[in-house]
C-alpha cells in the first residue's frame, strides 16, 4: 500500500470516530514478529470485525499510526499484512479495527502487538577514517594517533581493536596502509585505511636588505632553509651579478622545497650616477607574414637616458637577419647596444581540403573531381599534388586522399581528406499499366514481371503487392512494388491492373431448324438457345422472330442476341426452314363409268374424279399416270385389239371394252395427286369389263 493510500485510510479512521457500536477482538496471531519480517500476515479473531462498506485495521506505536485494509475479511476473522513501517520499527503496538456499515461504524480493539529485535550475534561493526592526512613535524615524519571502533550490531557492546601499525606510530613522509581488526564469538571484522604524512610548510626565505650602489653591476646573497633544516635553492630576478640601471630596481626571489612548497621575498637595488643603463631585448626571431618579411615590434629602454633604435620598432623587416642598433645618452655618457631580428619562413603552406561525399554512378563507384588549393604566406599559391588525383575513379566507401605542397623555402605541408562514395539512390523500377480480360466473375489471374535496375547493384529483385499471378477483381487495382539495393535504398513504383470484360456472351443452341408445315401459314416453331458469359454466367437470350412464332414456308433467318452485365452483346443467327413434305390425302377416287359392257372391243371414255386435301395446297392436282389390266392386251384369240387404253387427259382415259375367254377384265387406273411442293400421293381406281346382273340376263337370252 502506497503512502497516499495510507493517508486516505488514516483520514477515514478520523471520520469514523466516534463509533456507533463496539465489537471485540478475541485474539491475534502472531502477537509478536521479529524485526525486519516484512510481508507477514497476522490473523485477527473476534466478532463484528468486517464491515459491509469498508474495513480498516489501524496499527499505533513507534512507527506512528498506520492504517491499512485487510487482505481477507469476515465477521470473525481478518487477515492483514503487517505494514512495512511497523515491521521495520521495533516496539509495542496496539491494533484497532473499524468496520463501517450503512448504519455506522463498529470499533473493535485495541489488541496488543509487538515487533522485537532478535538476539542474533554477528561479527563486530567497525568504523575507521578512509584517509587520515597529517602534517609532518620533522624530516622523520609525524607520530599519528587514530581512533578505530568496533561495536555489536545492536550498538550495545564494544570490542577491542588491534591495528597494524598501531595508533601513535611514527610515520615517515608519504602514504601508508593501516589494517585493523576486531573479533567476537561470531567472527572477525577487518578494516583498512590510509595514513598520509605531508609537508605543506614552505621554506624560510632570507633576502638582503635594500641595496644602494654607485656601480651598475650588483651582487647579493639570498638563502632559504626548509622547515626540517635543509638548505633550499633560491632563484632571484634579476639574478645576482646583473647590470642594474640607474634608479630603483625590485629584485623578486623564490625558494621551492621538494614538496613544491614555495616561499617568496623581495628587495630593491638602487644605482646612482654613470652612463644610462640600456635594456635591449634578446635576439628576436620572427615569422614572416608575407613575401616582404614581417613587421616586428620590440621593447628597448634606457634608465636615466634618452634612447633611439634603428630600424625602429614596428618596421617591416625583410627575410633574413637584420641588426638593430640602439643608443642611450645622458650627462654622464652614451651607451650603445645591438640585437638581431631574424625574419624566417618556417610556416609551411596551408592546404585547404574538406571531406567529399559523392554519389555512386556505378558498381565501380564514381569519378570525383575536386579543387583543393595550397597557399603560403610567403610564396603565395603553390602547386599541390594529391593522390588519388582529382578525376580519379573512387570505389564505394571512404578513400583517403593525401595532398602535399612545398613553398619556395622548401617547407612542405601534407593534408588528407576523405572521398566517400555512397549509394543513396534507390533502384529504378520499370512498370507498365496492364489491361487484362476477365476470365471469370472473380476477375482474372494476371502475371507481370516489373524490373528494377540500380546504378550500383545492377538488376535487383522486385516485390509487388498484390504479387504477380494474383487474381485481380474487375476494375482497377493499384499494384505497389518495391526494390531494395545492397545499400538498403528502397525504390518504389506503382501501376494499375485494370481487369475489363469486353468478351460478349457465347450463344449456344442457335442451330438451323427444319420444321414441317402444319398449315398454309407454315408452322409454329419453338427453340431455346442459351448464352453463357465468362463473367456474368448465364444470361438471357433475345431472338427475332421469337420462339413460338409462326414461320412461313421457306427459310426465315432468326437473329439472337445476349447482353452481359458489362453491356457486351453476343449475337448468333440461325435459319428456320418450314418445309412441306407431307403428300396430299386422297379421300376418294372414282371412275365414271365404273364398268364396261358389252365387250365389243370399242374404246370407252372414262372420267376419273379425285377428292383430295393437302396441308398447304388447297387445290392439289391429280392426273392419271398409268393404266394396267389383269388380262393380256392382245393374242387371246378372242378378237382382242390393241391398245386397250389411251390416256386422253389428266383425268380422262379411253378403255377398250373387251375381255378374254369370257372372263371379266379389270382395269386398274393409277392416279397421282401432287401438291405445290411436289409431294404426291398415288391412288387407284378399277374399271371392270363385266356384265351387270340385268345385262347378263339380256346377254344370255340371245
Amino acid at each position: 500500500m502506497g503512502p497516499k493510500k495510507r493517508e486516505i485510510l488514516a483520514a477515514l479512521v478520523c471520520l469514523l470516530i466516534p463509533t456507533l457500536a463496539f465489537g471485540a477482538i478475541s485474539s491475534i496471531s502472531p502477537s509478536q514478529i521479529n524485526f525486519g519480517e516484512v510481508e507477514t500476515f497476522i490473523a485477527i479473531n473476534g466478532t463484528d470485525l468486517s464491515g459491509t462498506v469498508s474495513t480498516t485495521v489501524v496499527f499505533t506505536g513507534p512507527a506512528g499510526t498506520i492504517a491499512t485494509e485487510p487482505n481477507n475479511a469476515s465477521n470473525s476473522l481478518l487477515l492483514v499484512f503487517v505494514p512495512v513501517e511497523v515491521a521495520l520499527t521495533a516496539g509495542d503496538y496496539t491494533i484497532d479495527v473499524y468496520a463501517q456499515n450503512a448504519t455506522g461504524t463498529i470499533h473493535s480493539g485495541p489488541a496488543a502487538f509487538s515487533v522485537v529485535v532478535p538476539e542474533i550475534e554477528s561479527p563486530p561493526l567497525m568504523s575507521a577514517p578512509e584517509v587520515l592526512v597529517v602534517e609532518a613535524l620533522s624530516a622523520s615524519g609525524a607520530n599519528v594517533d587514530y581512533n578505530v571502533t568496533a561495536i555489536s550490531i545492536d550498538g550495545l557492546t564494544t570490542y577491542p581493536v588491534t591495528c597494524t601499525p598501531p595508533s601513535g606510530t611514527l610515520f615517515s613522509l608519504g602514504s601508508h596502509d593501516v589494517s585493523c581488526s576486531a573479533s567476537n564469538s561470531s567472527g572477525t571484522s577487518t578494516v583498512q585505511f590510509v595514513v598520509r604524512v605531508t609537508d605543506t610548510t614552505p621554506p624560510v626565505l632570507t633576502v638582503p636588505d635594500n641595496i644602494v650602489s654607485t656601480e651598475a653591476v650588483v651582487t647579493f646573497t639570498a638563502t632559504a632553509v626548509d622547515n626540517f633544516g635543509g638548505a633550499v635553492t633560491v632563484a632571484c630576478t634579476p639574478p645576482s651579478g646583473s647590470t642594474f640601471g640607474t634608479g630603483v630596481t625590485t629584485v623578486n626571489c623564490a625558494a621551492t622545497d621538494s614538496f613544491a612548497n614555495v616561499a617568496f621575498g623581495s628587495f630593491t637595488v638602487t644605482v646612482t650616477g654613470g652612463a644610462p643603463l640600456l635594456s635591449l631585448p634578446a635576439d628576436i626571431v620572427a615569422e614572416a607574414t608575407g613575401p616582404n618579411g614581417a613587421t616586428v615590434t620590440y621593447e628597448a629602454s634606457a634608465i636615466d637616458g634618452t634612447i633611439g633604435c634603428s630600424p625602429a620598432s614596428g618596421s617591416l623587416f625583410p627575410l633574413g637577419d637584420t641588426t638593430v642598433t640602439c643608443s642611450a645618452t645622458n650627462g654622464f655618457g652614451t651607451t650603445t647596444g645591438t640585437f638581431t631580428v631574424t625574419v624566417q619562413d618556417t610556416t609551411p603552406p596551408v592546404i585547404n581540403v574538406s571531406d567529399i561525399i559523392a554519389e555512386a554512378t556505378s558498381a565501380a563507384g564514381a569519378i570525383v573531381t575536386f579543387a583543393t588549393t595550397a597557399t603560403d604566406i610567403v610564396s603565395g599559391t603553390v602547386p599541390l599534388t594529391c593522390t588519388p588525383a582529382s578525376g580519379s575513379q573512387f570505389p564505394m566507401g571512404a578513400t583517403q586522399v593525401v595532398c602535399s605542397a612545398a613553398d619556395a623555402a622548401g617547407l612542405t605541408a601534407d593534408a588528407t581528406f576523405f572521398v566517400t562514395v555512397v549509394d543513396t539512390t534507390p533502384p529504378d523500377i520499370t512498370v507498365t499499366d496492364i489491361t487484362a480480360e476477365a476470365t471469370s466473375a472473380a476477375g482474372a489471374a494476371v502475371t507481370f514481371a516489373p524490373t528494377a535496375t540500380d546504378i550500383v547493384s545492377g538488376s535487383v529483385a522486385v516485390v509487388c503487392t498484390p504479387p504477380s499471378g494474383s487474381t485481380f477483381a474487375l476494375g482497377a487495382t493499384t499494384v505497389n512494388c518495391s526494390a531494395a539495393d545492397a545499400a538498403g535504398n528502397v525504390g518504389t513504383a506503382s501501376f494499375t491492373v485494370t481487369v475489363v470484360d469486353t468478351t460478349p456472351p457465347v450463344i449456344s443452341g442457335a442451330d438451323d431448324i427444319t420444321a414441317e408445315a402444319t398449315g398454309p401459314d407454315g408452322a409454329t416453331v419453338t427453340f431455346s438457345p442459351t448464352a453463357t458469359d465468362i463473367v456474368s454466367g448465364s444470361v438471357a437470350v433475345l431472338c427475332t422472330p421469337a420462339s413460338g412464332s409462326t414461320f412461313a414456308l421457306g427459310a426465315t433467318t432468326v437473329d439472337c442476341s445476349a447482353t452481359d452485365a458489362a453491356n457486351n452483346t453476343g449475337t448468333a443467327s440461325f435459319t428456320v426452314t418450314v418445309v412441306d413434305t407431307t403428300p396430299p390425302e386422297v379421300t376418294e377416287v372414282k371412275a365414271t363409268p365404273g364398268s364396261l359392257w358389252p365387250p365389243n372391243h370399242q374404246m370407252v371414255n372414262i372420267v376419273v374424279t379425285v377428292t383430295a386435301t393437302d396441308l398447304t395446297d388447297p387445290s392439289p392436282v391429280s392426273e392419271i399416270v398409268s393404266v394396267s389390266s389383269d388380262q393380256p392386251i392382245n393374242g387371246t384369240g378372242d378378237g382382242d385389239t390393241a391398245p386397250d387404253w389411251n390416256i386422253t387427259g389428266p383425268l380422262t382415259v379411253e378403255l377398250r371394252s373387251e375381255r378374254s375367254h369370257g372372263k371379266d377384265r379389270t382395269y386398274t387406273i393409277t392416279v397421282a395427286t401432287t401438291d405445290l411442293f411436289g409431294n404426291f400421293t398415288l391412288s387407284t381406281v378399277q374399271v371392270k369389263v363385266t356384265q351387270q346382273p340385268s345385262s347378263k340376263k339380256r346377254a344370255v337370252s340371245p
